[in-house]
């Protein structure tokens, strides 16, 4: 945010405030630990008035959704109306999870509650040299952690101190536990299937353009060709697996065209929130979770499944990203893939219930989560005393 407007919402940030005012604010908008604490807030009938500020998604489409999954008409406003910034500047509490009006300075009437959106293998924030935002970081009072080391990164990633990060696990990991409508809603009859599997690699190059980690191939999907997706269907259908690919919301991969097949889907972005879907109630669906460096893997740790690694492009992403620990694949509990053979043979190896990896997921989930409930929101909302 340019530094001028800044200013003016500093300035007018003293203004009368509503202490019953809570605004929410994520990316993609109205989903992950934002819209988990709404969803809380809401259930458990707490009074507040709850606003919605939202990036760029029809103002009307999020209160259609909001109206029909709640019975109840919330107010939705784009963050850089008028509208906007004024509801933000009279609300008591703010939470949020990529960053609200980066630069300003927070009110002495106003809590600023950074949810974020995982805990991180990858440098972020103040720990990463190369991150653009780091000279208009947005400023928070307090960011969640779910355990004693992740308190710690985090008060150097956001550059707080050790006491203003609460260890009360991601609310977004409470609808871990909770029915998704996902596969009612594509048809997916999963009962068909020996296993379910989800693959999520992070993003190489970011939909805008400003920033490339690691290794990208155009038209692959990691180690993939997106012309040898029809044999890895074969291989599905024989084995009787079902597979997700779910694109991270920066990839560009999001622009382009690609088929889905009868064991195979691909899901962009937008698609969960085109059918009203939330990512994590469906997450807690699958048996496994393919990954790489993506902060997914410490959120499906609390399931205790298998997880494996596709990483081909370590040095590669360690030049350009880096990542918050010296020995990191000491906190990555999985079998570690490098070709199509190797990823392969893991799905035979879950077909045939065979986990190796057991006791080290125990170990390192003991590290990264403190918590394996669904209370998130509960622990959150106590110690804020809301």
């Amino acid at each position: 945010m340019k530094k001028a407007a800044c200013l003016l919402i500093q300035i007018l940030d003293n203004l009368a405030f509503k202490k019953n005012r809570i605004i929410f604010h994520s990316y993609p908008d109205y989903s992950d630990n934002s819209y988990a604490l709404f969803k809380y807030i809401f259930k458990k009938k707490l009074k507040y008035e709850i606003i919605w500020l939202v990036n760029k998604c029809s103002l009307n489409e999020i209160r259609e959704k909001i109206k029909e999954e709640f019975g109840v008409n919330i107010k939705v406003y784009n963050k850089c109306s008028v509208r906007g910034i004024l509801s933000y500047l009279t609300s008591k509490y703010v939470f949020f999870t990529h960053g609200l009006y980066g630069g300003v300075v927070s009110g002495k009437n106003k809590k600023r509650i950074n949810l974020w959106h995982g805990m991180q293998l990858k440098k972020m924030g103040k720990l990463d040299e190369k991150d653009s935002l780091n000279n208009n970081f947005t400023k928070q009072d307090f960011v969640i952690a779910t355990s004693n080391l992740y308190k710690y990164i985090n008060s150097r990633i956001f550059n707080l101190k050790t006491s203003r990060v609460l260890i009360t696990g991601q609310p977004r990991n409470d609808l871990l536990f909770e029915d998704t409508g996902f596969f009612k809603k594509t048809d997916i009859n999963t009962n068909i299937y020996k296993k379910l599997i989800i693959w999520m690699p992070t993003y190489r190059n970011d939909l805008d353009g400003e920033r490339s980690d690691g290794l990208n191939k155009k038209n692959y999907i990691s180690i993939f060709k997106i012309s040898e997706l029809e044999e890895m269907n074969e291989f599905l259908k024989r084995i009787k697996v079902f597979l997700l690919i779910k694109i991270h919301p920066l990839d560009i991969i999001n622009k382009l065209s690609i088929k889905n097949y009868s064991n195979l889907l691909v899901l962009k972005s937008d698609y969960l929130h085109e059918i009203n879907e939330q990512l994590y109630p469906l997450l807690g669906k699958f048996d496994a979770l393919i990954t790489d460096y993506s902060s997914v893997y410490v959120d499906f740790l609390i399931l205790n499944r298998p997880i494996a690694f596709v990483i081909t492009d370590e040095d590669q992403y360690s030049k350009y990203r880096g990542f918050v620990f010296k020995n990191y694949k000491k906190y990555m509990p999985g079998e570690f893939i490098k070709t199509k053979q190797s990823f392969y043979k893991f799905i035979q190896d879950l077909v045939d219930e065979k986990d190796k990896y057991y006791l080290k997921r125990s170990r390192v989930n003991r590290a990264f989560n403190k918590y394996c409930d669904d209370k998130s929101c509960e622990r959150l909302i106590e110690k804020l005393k809301l």
